[in-house]
């Protein structure tokens, strides 16, 4: 298997799990993504693995253009299942916490974005 048959792989199975789980308990998923999602470890774990993997899809050959276009994909992708429960995420949002709070994910997009554009010229 080659890196991007791994990765499909992952999500796939990641995905069925999710996909049943949700048919046959879906409190029990909600349950479980709560405390994944609440944890403080999620965010510089998430960190790590995705820099893994952005590591691995470029050393198969994948640019940030690449990787970029299917982003866009995804992000609509996101979009079509988190819609129906925007109104809700948003009253829960307090507008002065975003910087606190997303510091981070700014620096990261902002990283990811100054590469992109350096590419693309």
């Amino acid at each position: 298997m080659n890196t991007f048959e791994i990765l499909a792989t992952i999500i796939v199975v990641i995905a069925v799990i999710k996909l049943i789980a949700i048919v046959i308990n879906p409190k029990k998923w909600i349950d479980f993504s709560k405390a994944l999602l609440g944890s403080k470890l999620t965010r510089p774990l998430a960190t790590v693995l995705a820099a893994i993997v952005l590591y691995y899809l470029i050393q198969a050959g994948i640019t940030i253009i690449e990787i970029f276009a299917v982003m866009v994909f995804f992000a609509l992708f996101i979009v079509i299942g988190i819609a129906p429960y925007m109104s809700k995420l948003y009253k829960s949002i307090k507008i002065g916490d975003i910087w606190r709070t997303q510091w981070w994910y700014i620096i990261l997009w902002l990283a990811l974005m100054i590469w992109a554009i350096i590419e693309l010229i």
